[in-house]
């Protein structure tokens, strides 16, 4: 199933991203994390958004926080549904509650 990326969704995602940067370079790294978590979900098994993420390079000012209108977006879209959850590996998020996600 190939999925695509609008222009408008572009827009949306690019509008939250205030990078200190220029928006080209936030836009950029706002729309390769959205095409790496579709493409996640090709392998069949839920997905944790935050590995998108974690693997994403950005510079050391971005905002993190602007990654999750991403999974919120689609979900209210409705093209994922919430898939269950796993604690976080990480020592740094002390067993945090990770959610992972599904295609609709």
């Amino acid at each position: 199933m190939a999925t695509k990326i609008t222009r408008s969704t572009d827009a949306a995602i690019c509008q939250l991203s205030h990078s200190p940067l220029g928006s080209s370079i936030g836009c950029d790294v706002l729309t390769g994390v959205e095409t790496t978590f579709r493409r996640l979900f090709r392998i069949g098994k839920p997905v944790p958004f935050g590995n998108v993420v974690r693997d994403a390079k950005k510079h050391e000012r971005f905002d993190r926080r602007v990654f999750g209108a991403i999974p919120a977006r689609m979900h209210r879209d409705g093209e994922i549904v919430k898939a269950g959850y796993r604690t976080s590996e990480s020592a740094k998020h002390h067993a945090a509650i990770k959610q992972r996600w599904r295609l609709a």
